[in-house]
């Protein structure tokens, strides 16, 4: 189980709206490392079994530094999906884990 300090971070308009904030989760560090290590673990995994392609996220890596290095602008355009994330049904998430290999530890991680 991981604890964290969780903030709430006015994003523009209305004060007394609650949809105008953002949460952010202040983790300890060790938290925060192994996240990341998760991360590289998971990017492997998916690498090695043509689950995703790394051209996938390389195309938009070399997009960016080369518009960069051209002294050009970059907009980068962010979508917020968290009123989408609470209509997934995630047993169902959690099957398709499964199917592809991730492990009932891996997923016990994850639901934490």
């Amino acid at each position: 189980m991981r604890t964290a300090i969780v903030v709430s971070v006015h994003k523009g308009g209305s004060y007394t709206d609650a949809g105008n904030y953002m949460l952010i989760s202040i983790l300890p560090s060790i938290d925060k490392i192994l996240e990341r290590h998760m991360a590289n673990l998971m990017f492997g995994f998916m690498e090695k079994y043509n689950i995703v392609s790394k051209i996938q996220f390389e195309k938009l890596l070399e997009t960016v530094r080369n518009a960069v290095d051209n002294r050009m602008s970059v907009i980068l355009h962010f979508i917020d999906f968290k009123k989408e994330f609470y209509t997934v049904n995630h047993d169902i998430l959690f099957d398709k884990q499964y199917i592809i290999g991730i492990s009932a530890t891996m997923e016990d991680w994850f639901k934490s």
